[in-house]
């Protein structure tokens, strides 16, 4: 076939792609598919598309618990042996750090007993109490 006729086989093929007004049909290409998906598109639940202690602390966060370890520190609020500073337990005992001083550099570790009053080196009284409902505390299986 002469070089001519492969060039005027050629001019046909190409002409009624540039006459027409839409020469490409874009919902064709498989790389611009997603443009055109009419689904809607999100992302997961966080609770779903979480697991282990992660998952156990943003559900427990739904249930109301807003410190599911009991980490929160625990403000002065009097502490004399009367009206004691009460210290959420989940077992016997627990121990827990006082800053006697607003300054001071470290802590005075203790350990609490529950429903038995402890004083520390500064004068402040500290007592074990079982926490309200322990068990949205307890860790299940399905967490870990």
């Amino acid at each position: 076939m002469s070089l001519l006729r492969r060039g005027a086989i050629l001019a046909n093929r190409v002409a009624p792609m540039i006459q027409s007004r839409r020469g490409l049909e874009l919902s064709k290409l498989p790389v611009l598919g997603f443009l055109f998906d009419k689904r809607p598109v999100g992302l997961p639940d966080p609770i779903e598309a979480a697991i282990g202690n992660t998952k156990m602390e943003l559900m427990l966060e739904e249930m109301g618990v807003t410190d599911p370890f009991l980490e929160n520190p625990i403000y002065l609020n009097g502490g004399s042996k009367e009206d004691p500073m009460m210290v959420l337990m989940l077992t016997d005992k627990r121990m827990i750090g006082c800053q006697c001083e607003p300054d001071q550099t470290y802590f005075n570790y203790m350990w609490v007993h529950k429903d038995e009053c402890k004083r520390c080196e500064c004068g402040y009284w500290f007592k074990g109490v079982e926490i309200p409902n322990p068990q949205l505390y307890v860790v299940d299986k399905a967490f870990t």
